[in-house]
């Protein structure tokens, strides 16, 4: 009976503790009040990337107190949800971003107003239409998209039209440059360029491609599984090394990283690694000032792994070119028909194996351009081979050289080996040692060992002095432009002394005439007055001006991004083929002349650095864009050479 009633005591007292804990709990400020969250924000920096777990703490921790009856969470909500999509978004996660702004309610607060923007612009480099749509009905972006995207596939599927694409991609990639169905075509149908030309050298496609693959592992890895995010990384790392001459060094990693077992990459990244042990660096060879100045690189060691040590019963060099052909060949499919992504649109059939020999490809090419420089120096030292040496750069240099050069270049070339009047270009050298330094020191050395420059073409003399002068390279440290300079001085001095010798001959062939005018002016025997009118130097020929992008836009010179695409938007609309009805072929040549020029223009115009080329280039002094270098032989080359489509 007595415990009975103790725990009825005991039970009474509980509860009356619950009771009171109860009211002093609702006493104090309620866990779903805006001072209890503002409490846990009010330290936090407004953007900072740090900060943004605490963010979404918060969030969650709001989301079950939201109801109409809290409309101060509501708008407290939309603020720490539009302060996460503005952290997600400086630390590239746009996508997150997405989610993040659409967390937003449409309150009609500064906050939703916001993320609406945010949210429109993300949408649209996305391709998310439907969503677009729903946020913004009257917005007709979309529109004129889908029917660019129609009329792309009817040209995909018409082979007289496919090499016109461009005239859709690109200003689809304009208006959506992270749509990931877009991106795909358009790798894809670079992809198909690149591998029907034999020679698998398309610089300009290689370097879209990996633009392209960059951009869908940073804004698309989400959606992407493993395994193609391992075979973009060894795509990319192929395309780098072996077209772009380039360091795939971050690919690699990034793949070995995924998986460090993946034999292609780690095939690949062995064979990178033990060639950049050996190699000089490709700023000793490319670099002009460091070329000149010289280096440190051990000449003789490059020459005998290349030529002289063996792999598998074959020297080194052989080696290497069967080493990256086994590469190519064994990723045909993965190339080709396999990539991984790919819309399978553009129907290849390789020939079997896609090649037969990797002298064609930029990578290989830097090797010839290794060995020849180790050829050249080492004729310049004290190496008992000079013979061999001499014979190996001129194997070498030769062969790098006239694939670098387009046939006209080549002749003119061998014409001032050659013919004693012959004259070269100006800018014919300095545009070879600007691109390739050990080549134009190359032909320059066998220019001057000929008896057509040392017996006195004097064309090629000041060409060729001129040149060391302009680059500065009579103080040259490199031993082979050294004992170059040598020879050229020498020439000089002889050129200046005949120069001198003629000038005084004119001065006194000159002297001679005034003294004959004058005496026949003091005997009267001048005759009749003779007039002489001044003329004027002949006017040069009137500045070509750079294409007028603001007009072929129709905007101002002071517009602002919002509008050049505004603009551009419109006339793509305006001149897209569904709009021009029934056209000839010359009228269909226009549209698509009039396309490209639109798209050339919103290209310089909505690229800030672009666009500031381009204005200063118009104020005054040399048009921006304007290439002085050798004629191009593939459209598009981004390159300052005229054969270097073939290579580098």
């Amino acid at each position: 009976m007595t415990s009975r009633i103790l725990l009825q005591l005991c039970a009474l007292l509980v509860l009356l503790y619950s009771k009171s804990a109860a009211a002093t709990s609702d006493s104090k400020p309620g866990k779903c009040s805006l001072e209890h969250f503002q409490s846990q924000t009010r330290d936090l920096k407004r953007f900072d990337s740090g900060d943004l777990s605490k963010y979404q703490q918060v969030a969650a921790k709001l989301e079950p107190c939201l109801d109409e009856t809290h409309r101060d969470l509501l708008l407290f909500n939309n603020e720490i949800h539009y302060k996460m999509g503005l952290i997600h978004l400086s630390m590239g996660n746009d996508m997150k971003a997405i989610k993040s702004f659409e967390g937003l309610q449409s309150l009609g607060d500064s906050y939703y107003n916001l993320s609406k923007t945010r949210l429109s612009d993300l949408y649209v480099e996305f391709g998310l239409w439907l969503k677009l749509k729903e946020l913004i009905p009257e917005d007709d972006t979309g529109e004129i998209f889908e029917s660019l995207n129609k009329t792309l596939y009817e040209k995909i599927n018409d082979p007289d039209k496919l090499s016109t694409i461009d005239d859709e991609l690109v200003p689809m990639l304009n208006i959506s440059p992270y749509d990931l169905d877009t991106l795909t075509i358009r790798a894809d149908f670079l992809f198909h360029k690149l591998f029907t030309t034999k020679t698998l050298n398309d610089i300009t496609s290689a370097y879209e491609i990996v633009r392209i693959y960059d951009v869908i592992l940073e804004k698309h890895k989400i959606a992407l599984t493993l395994d193609q995010r391992i075979e973009i990384h060894y795509t990319a790392a192929l395309l780098q090394l072996l077209i772009l001459n380039s360091e795939p060094t971050l690919h690699l990693r990034k793949c070995l990283a995924i998986d460090m077992d993946y034999k292609p990459c780690k095939d690949l990244s062995l064979l990178v690694s033990r060639l950049n042990k050996i190699n000089p660096s490709r700023s000793q060879l490319f670099d002009t000032q460091s070329y000149a100045l010289g280096s440190n690189v051990d000449w003789k060691k490059v020459s005998d792994y290349y030529l002289s040590k063996k792999r598998e019963n074959i020297v080194n060099y052989q080696w290497i070119n069967n080493k990256i052909t086994e590469l190519v060949n064994s990723n045909t499919d993965l190339l080709i028909t396999n990539r991984p992504v790919t819309k399978g649109l553009f129907k290849f059939n390789p020939e079997t194996p896609l090649v037969d020999d990797a002298a064609n490809f930029s990578f290989f090419r830097f090797i010839d351009i290794i060995v020849c420089e180790a050829s050249m120096q080492l004729t310049h030292t004290n190496d008992p081979d000079k013979k061999k040496n001499k014979k190996a750069a001129d194997h070498f240099c030769k062969k790098a050289l006239k694939l670098t050069l387009n046939d006209d270049e080549w002749n003119q070339f061998m014409d001032a080996m050659n013919k004693k009047e012959t004259q070269l270009p100006d800018e014919f050298t300095t545009n070879l040692w600007n691109t390739y330094p050990t080549l134009a020191t190359y032909m320059v050395e066998k220019i001057i060992s000929r008896k057509n420059f040392r017996g006195g073409n004097e064309h090629l003399q000041t060409h060729i002095i001129k040149f060391f002068q302009d680059n500065e390279l009579f103080g040259a440290e490199n031993p082979v432009i050294k004992a170059q300079a040598s020879v050229i001085k020498q020439v000089f001095e002889k050129k200046q002394k005949l120069d001198q010798q003629r000038q005084r001959q004119q001065q006194q062939q000159h002297q001679q005439q005034q003294f004959n005018f004058f005496q026949q002016f003091a005997n009267g025997q001048h005759g009749q007055q003779q007039q002489y009118q001044q003329r004027a130097p002949p006017q040069q020929p009137g500045h070509n001006p750079d294409k007028d992008y603001y007009k072929i836009l129709g905007v101002a010179k002071d517009a602002n991004t919002k509008d050049i695409r505004k603009a551009y938007l419109n006339l793509t609309k305006k001149y897209h083929p569904d709009k021009q009805g029934s056209l000839s072929e010359d009228e269909q040549k226009k549209v698509h002349e009039k396309m490209s020029e639109i798209n050339e223009a919103y290209e310089f115009l909505s690229d800030d650095s672009k666009r500031n080329e381009y204005d200063q280039g118009r104020a005054g002094g040399r048009p921006g864009g304007q290439n002085q270098g050798f004629n191009f032989q593939g459209q598009g080359n981004p390159f300052p050479f005229g054969n270097m489509r073939r290579g580098f």
